[in-house]
Order: structure tokens, then sequence, then C-alpha cells
């Protein structure tokens, strides 16, 4: 059976980072998209869709993670890491206090993943982009609705300390294997 790896958290806590660094350790791994969706509509002239309108930017990307999930399976291979997961979505929408569709909950109990490796927010690291806006307080306030919510729909997390990179990736792949 596949195992499918979240790698997730509140913003700039080091998920890409990771990603980026397993992909070069020859990991199969699926990439974010939000921060594509996001250019791609600011190339439209939508600065953040994400905020004019939080429903659309959803169905959108829970469009293209389901696409991702079922890509994974059809690779045949035995892990697989994404890089943030459908319950991501309804801890996010949470955060911002916005009413979501069932279908955004139903998402994330349809695709189910194997572990959650959970990055702490890092004062330390922080930064924010045209992309990724906010401050540390509200990455932790996020990263707290995002953990509540996987534990809601019954997902044991395992927290990934704030260390270096290497280190980090090290206590990753000791915890899957």
């Amino acid at each position: 059976m596949q195992q499918k790896i979240i790698i997730t958290g509140g913003p700039d806590t080091g998920k890409s980072s990771i990603i980026n660094e397993l992909i070069l350790q020859k990991y199969d791994c699926m990439p974010e998209i939000s921060r594509e969706k996001i250019l791609k509509t600011q190339a439209k002239g939508i600065d953040q869709l994400f905020l004019k309108d939080p429903i659309l930017f959803i169905q959108l990307l829970l469009e293209d993670r389901g696409k991702q999930y079922l890509e994974a399976i059809g690779l045949k291979i035995s892990t697989v890491f994404f890089d943030r997961g459908n319950p991501d979505v309804p801890g996010c929408m949470k955060y911002l206090g916005v009413q979501f569709l069932n279908y955004f909950w139903k998402s994330s109990e349809t695709y189910r993943y194997s572990i959650i490796i959970m990055l702490l927010p890092w004062k330390k690291t922080y930064t924010s982009d045209h992309e990724r806006y906010g401050n540390f307080k509200q990455s932790v306030a996020i990263h707290n609705y995002i953990k509540n919510t996987y534990f809601e729909l019954d997902y044991k997390i395992i927290d990934v300390p704030k260390i270096r990179l290497k280190e980090r990736i090290n206590n990753i792949l000791n915890s899957i294997s």
C-alpha cells in the first residue's frame, strides 16, 4: 500500500524547502500548488484571489490537489510526499472565519493520507513576500487551525522540531520508516 505523507504547517515553516530537499534525494514529491495558483491569477490581474473570492480559490486548489492525489496513485510507487494536503483547506478557512462548503470537508475525508508531518512555526526563519502575506503571529494561528483540523479527521501527527534542514529531513525519514 502506498504511503502518502503530508508535509504541513503554517506559512513559512519550511515545507517547500523540505520537499525540494526530498526531491534532490530522489524521493517522489507533489509540490505545493497554492503559490502557483496565486501567480497564475496575478498574471490575469487578480492580485489575491484567495482574499477576493476564497471559495473559488479553494475550489480550484482542491481540484488540483485531487488530481495530485490520483496522479500519485497512478505512479505505482511505495512512498510519495505532498506539500500540504486537503485538510489544510478547512483549517485555513476556519482561521479566516469563512463559511466553507461541505465539499471542502468531504474532500478531506475522501483523500486520506498515511502520515502527517507537522512543521512548527519558527520565528527565527519567518519571512513574508508577495504571495505569502501576513505576520508570524498569523502563521502560528493558521498552524493551530490546520493542526486541529487534522486531529478532527483522526490523524496522528508527527511534529518536527525546529532544527536545521538536513536534521529535519533525517527526523522525517526516521519517523516514517
